[in-house]
């Protein structure tokens, strides 16, 4: 089975993209798993996440999905297609501040050390995701070896996030269905799922596509037990390899190793390899005798019995790395895309992915890339030392396209003043090389949601206008499509200053409290800015935000909120919500205050024993109206750990 089975090679159509951690205080969430920081997860490491501690605070919380102007259903079903959704990299919905840029149609993220960097992506999916693929090339770490990564998906079940990796492969699948058989729900109330790619401490990768295919609740039959398991050994790994499966919805191998025989590979001290392998092959580090064994899993998470057992001995000394790099990782039909490799003294070479290695022993460590189909092409290479017996592997992603994106320009005038601030916003100078710009549109907040919008028009395209009534930066992006359906994104600052109230009025003082200030699932907040007051006239307006976005005036789900000195909000779902009030005096001065609600998403919380090899004595508490959990490390000494929720939520 070819490795691009689940995801679309069609044309690149426009999307967009989600997702900060919270760390629940559940103890299932990492005593439950493998914490420890290699690559090898416990057997049963498709179905719960990968340890969480090492990212909390470093994502938003799960967001509340709101609808695109262009997902329409009145107007529009492009953006929701039945079966394998693919996303490329460069489309991405937000991102951090600092360490993402666009090359080609991936997203390079580069971060730099004691620092992470993040993009997040948004989905449309008609049914809850079975699997999900990455295609991510491994760029340089800065030591000469290739990045490793970490991916998140946003459970609306929990109201969290479910961390996997670290991945040191390019090409990746991590089964969901599982995990959704477990209560999880990867889709928003709106049918987006929203995931996640992290790196950090100097890591960098190019995300070139996200994929997935849907999970069929009705589909309970499992996969046939994988055949025919042999092993090569090699200094510290063993190269694996088996015949293909033909199922139709196979959706990969789960590669099963022990120091110790076994025939359950969910026993203990058994271990799985952290993602699905597409292709019926593995080059697998080990550091000793070991035991093998494969099971098969589908898009709805139904897995095969158990393959035979294969025993197997690396050869000594440390397993090779080889870091392969391409000058491009997209382009068109025909696109001379070079590959180079570093790493090895003979290369054999993959150009097009189709699992047969057409060159071998190459000394120049360069070759051309396949590129004479559209969609995901997948060239790799093998990487030999002067013995034979140091052997690596690597590989890149190339996504090949039949049209050029245009090219979005944004301009403003003016960029800069004091609030409020009436903004002229233009995108005459936008274009398209081999079509025409046919629609568009403006999020003149820079939250990812966009304001203005026309599929069929470039009215807000050549011309838009908005008024910031708070002071601050705000990042304006303006979203062009083509006649084809690609899209491209340019962003511009806009900086609202402050409005001088004049040297005869003060300004007046803004109070906002909210009641109660944390509660659970369901609960009714009551806000409260009567408490405001003007030191030399009266309040005479009250402007509302109700979701965080730097925007008052804005009604409410039942009424206009403009006026009113208090109100309610009812919240059904966990998390943290903004809430801000702008009070402005009779002579024009305004100030404003804000509060955050948080929503617990738990209604009970249990504790159970951790791994006793691991860890001892777990116990949680609530510490400043935040969660805590507590264990001791099975070791000598003692040693007390815990973590801290950086939420109530």
């Amino acid at each position: 089975m070819q490795d691009t089975e689940f995801m679309n090679p069609c044309g690149i159509s426009g999307r967009t993209a989600l997702c900060q951690l919270i760390l629940i205080a559940c103890l299932s969430a990492c005593l439950g798993s493998s914490c420890s920081s290699n690559d090898r997860l416990p057997a049963d490491a498709e179905i719960r996440p990968a340890a969480a501690e090492p990212h909390a605070g470093l994502l938003p919380a799960v967001p509340q999905d709101r609808s695109q102007p262009w997902e329409d259903v009145q107007r529009s079903q492009s953006v929701i297609r039945p079966g394998s959704e693919m996303l490329p990299g460069r489309e991405w919905f937000l991102g951090s501040p600092a360490g993402v840029s666009e090359n080609g149609e991936a997203a390079r993220l580069a971060s730099v050390a004691g620092l992470s960097t993040h993009v997040l992506y948004r989905l449309p999916l008609e049914a809850q995701p079975g699997v999900l693929g990455l295609d991510v090339n491994l760029l340089d770490d800065g030591n000469g070896q290739p990045s490793r990564y970490f991916a998140a998906i946003a459970d609306y079940g929990s109201g969290r996030w479910h961390w996997h990796g670290p991945f040191s492969e390019a090409h990746v699948r991590i089964p969901t269905a599982l995990a959704v058989r477990k209560g999880a729900d990867y889709r928003s109330g709106l049918g987006n799922t929203f995931v996640a790619v992290l790196v950090s401490g100097g890591a960098s990768v190019d995300v070139v596509a996200l994929g997935t295919a849907l999970n069929d609740n009705a589909d309970l039959t499992a996969p046939e037990r994988p055949l025919g398991l042999q092993g090569s050994p090699v200094q510290g790994a063993v190269e694996l390899d088996w015949t293909a499966g033909t199922e139709a919805d196979l959706a990969g191998y789960l590669v099963h190793y022990s120091r110790q025989s076994f025939i359950n590979p969910d026993s203990a001290g058994v271990h799985a390899w952290p993602s699905l392998q597409g292709s019926p092959g593995l080059l697998l580090p080990l550091a000793g005798k070991s035991y093998i064994r494969l099971t098969a899993l589908d898009y709805s998470g139904n897995r095969s019995l158990p393959g035979e057992l294969l025993e197997v001995q690396p050869l000594p000394g440390a397993a090779g790395t080889v870091l392969l790099g391409v000058d491009n990782p997209s382009g068109g039909i025909g696109a001379p895309l070079q590959l180079t490799a570093t790493g090895g003294v003979l290369f054999d070479w993959d150009t097009d992915g189709d699992g047969v290695f057409e060159t071998v022993a190459d000394e120049s460590g360069t070759a051309q890339a396949y590129t004479d189909r559209l969609g995901i092409i997948r060239p790799a290479v093998r990487a030999y030392d002067s013995t034979n017996e140091a052997v690596a592997q690597g590989s890149v992603s190339l996504l090949i396209s039949g049209n050029s994106r245009p090219v979005a320009v944004a301009q403003a005038a003016p960029a800069s003043g004091v609030a409020p601030l009436a903004v002229d916003f233009s995108g005459t100078e936008s274009m398209d090389f081999d079509g025409q710009i046919v629609g568009g549109g403006w999020d003149f907040d820079g939250n990812g949601t966009y304001d203005v919008w026309d599929d069929t028009d470039i009215v807000h395209v050549t011309a838009a206008q908005f008024s910031y009534t708070l002071p601050g930066t705000y990042n304006a992006k303006l979203r062009v499509v083509d006649d084809a359906g690609s899209w491209d994104v340019d962003t511009l600052a806009i900086t609202v200053a402050e409005p001088d109230p004049g040297p005869d009025n003060q300004v007046p003082i803004a109070s906002l409290s909210a009641e109660p200030p944390v509660g659970e699932k369901g609960v009714t907040v009551f806000f409260d800015a009567s408490g405001s007051s003007d030191p030399d006239g009266n309040i005479s307006t009250y402007e509302w935000d109700l979701d965080g976005n730097g925007l008052f005036s804005e009604p409410g789900p039942e009424e206009d909120n403009t006026g009113q000195a208090s109100l309610s909000q009812t919240y059904p779902e966990s998390g943290l919500y903004p809430v801000a009030v702008r009070v402005t005096d009779n002579n024009s001065a305004s100030a404003s205050a804000a509060v955050e609600a948080a929503v617990r998403g738990w209604a009970e919380v249990r504790i159970t024993q951790g791994a006793p090899e691991q860890f001892i004595d777990p116990s949680l508490a609530v510490v400043a109206g935040r969660p805590v959990i507590a264990y001791r490390a099975n070791s000598i000494p003692a040693d007390l750990r815990y973590a801290w929720s950086s939420s109530p939520s």
